[in-house]
């Protein structure tokens, strides 16, 4: 693999949030879709920095740390949520068409695009957001 390079869809690894036009989310139990969102945990993402400065990446990031990068450090809009126990799970779909799997722990905070936060009330009994 070549160098890598990193178009605007790609996020920093300290993304610091937009106020104007990003919200967050405290948890997965929170998730609707439609949402935009982008994992806010650093620790999830990769530092595209390291990219070409490191030596291990000097040819590229490799293939398993592009799979990562390519779902941690983008915008998606979540579809078809599930929470299987301690677990949320969603279907992201990525700025250039891309669809991939998700499965994250319930407790990961997410920043959300304010323009894809639906009307919603939080359902007590289910311990989540239920859109209107």
């Amino acid at each position: 693999m070549s160098n890598t390079e990193f178009d605007d869809t790609f996020t920093a690894k300290f993304y610091k949030m937009d106020r104007a036009t990003d919200d967050i989310v405290p948890n997965g139990r929170h998730l609707l879709d439609g949402m935009n969102v982008l994992i806010e945990n650093p620790a999830e993402k990769f530092d595209l920095n390291w990219a070409n400065v490191v030596p291990k990446f000097a040819y590229g990031i490799g293939d398993e740390n592009l799979h990562w990068v390519e779902r941690a450090n983008r915008w998606c809009v979540v579809s078809d949520v599930e929470f299987v126990g301690d677990h949320v799970t969603f279907i992201g779909t990525y700025e250039d068409g891309t669809r991939a799997p998700r499965n994250y722990h319930v407790s990961t905070a997410w920043f959300v695009k304010k323009d894809t936060l639906p009307e919603a009330v939080f359902e007590a009994e289910t311990n989540r957001l239920i859109a209107q």
